[in-house]
């Protein structure tokens, strides 16, 4: 004992470490057990400080991590993760070879706070790893009573929802975490890609997210897409001015603007549903003519390419139609000329 006291006082935590179970278990008395605690923080406090990380330190510590008076000591497990972090980012800025290996076994092997998953997702998301590995390091914070304070928040909003669109089962996560993450969940809703947006509505309308606007957002979506092609919701929508001005902003920001009834192979069929669009919600039909004369001119750019693909369907039904300014059609002409 009076070795590991000289240690102790010395700071020697490579030694103690090495020595400190030279003691019989029966001679682990209590002043023991709250040197080796000290000395266990200590050193750990030690190695965050330190610039450079030493092979062997680490070494040491994932050896004194399964030390029974470690293993359930919180204060210690904190810092043990803090460095186990620092061992990562470490990794990465040498070579990122090995180092989700490396972040699974620290993750799997020992006990952790929930801070922990959440920081190694930060650390690997999205570069090195996918939604699906990244929701492996949360699945068991989101069932915590404490998730509340990690969901809400990027990338931890991204992957849940990857998740439950790929699960369509919110059972396990609690409540106070999908309360956090119903923001994101509606942007999301109305930012994505039209073709995701479907699964997205019906997590929203079983996790009772739905509202009067994001229904008939939905249902005026899907009868541009041809698959659900009622017209009493926009009916009703005709004699909402505000609500139709909010929804078309908020088709302004999908992607791509559906469009799928205006290349029905059936023309009688595509004339009649341009008339009842022009009709019942005419700031749909200005806002893709409009987008599509800035895709043709240039004047914006669109990242995932035409946003409006049967907009020369539109300009060339016009004639028959008259729907469209002669303006606006004057400078498609213009712009088009070139493919003629």
């Amino acid at each position: 004992m009076q070795d590991l006291r000289v240690l102790s006082s010395q700071q020697n935590y490579q030694e103690y470490f090495i020595h400190a179970k030279d003691l019989k278990p029966s001679l682990r008395n209590e002043e023991w057990s709250k040197m080796t605690e000290l000395m266990g923080i200590g050193y750990l406090e030690f190695l965050n400080t330190r610039p450079k990380l030493i092979e062997k330190d680490y070494q040491l510590v994932l050896s004194i991590s399964q030390w029974p008076i470690f293993k359930n000591d919180e204060f210690f497990r904190e810092k043990r993760d803090q460095y186990f972090l620092k061992e990562i980012s470490n990794c990465l800025s040498l070579s990122e070879k090995d180092c989700v290996d490396q972040a699974e076994h620290m993750f799997t092997n020992y006990i952790h706070n929930h801070k922990f998953g959440v920081k190694l997702v930060e650390l690997l998301y999205p570069r090195l790893i996918g939604p699906q590995k990244a929701w492996s390091f949360l699945d068991k914070m989101t069932e915590s009573e404490f998730s509340e304070f990690f969901c809400g928040k990027s990338p931890v909003d991204e992957i849940i929802t990857s998740q439950l669109l790929i699960t369509q089962d919110f059972q396990a996560i609690h409540p106070d975490c999908l309360k956090k993450l119903k923001p994101y969940l509606i942007q999301s809703y109305f930012e994505v890609a039209p073709k995701y947006s479907e699964d997205l509505y019906s997590l929203l309308k079983k996790l009772s997210f739905t509202n009067e606007k994001i229904d008939i957002h939905f249902n005026t979506q899907q009868f541009l897409k041809g698959k659900n092609l009622e017209i009493a919701p926009l009916k009703k929508l005709s004699q909402d001015y505000k609500l139709r001005e909010e929804l078309v902003e908020l088709f302004s920001k999908a992607p791509h603007l559906v469009d799928d009834v205006l290349g029905d192979k059936v023309k009688s069929k595509k004339l009649s549903y341009i008339r009842i669009i022009d009709r019942y919600m005419p700031e749909y039909l200005k806002l893709y003519t409009n987008t599509c004369l800035d895709y043709l001119s240039g004047k914006r750019s669109f990242a995932l390419g035409n946003p409006t693909p049967n907009c020369h369907e539109l300009f060339s039904l016009n004639k028959e139609l008259k729907v469209i300014s002669s303006e606006k059609q004057n400078r498609y002409y213009k712009f088009t000329e070139i493919m003629r």
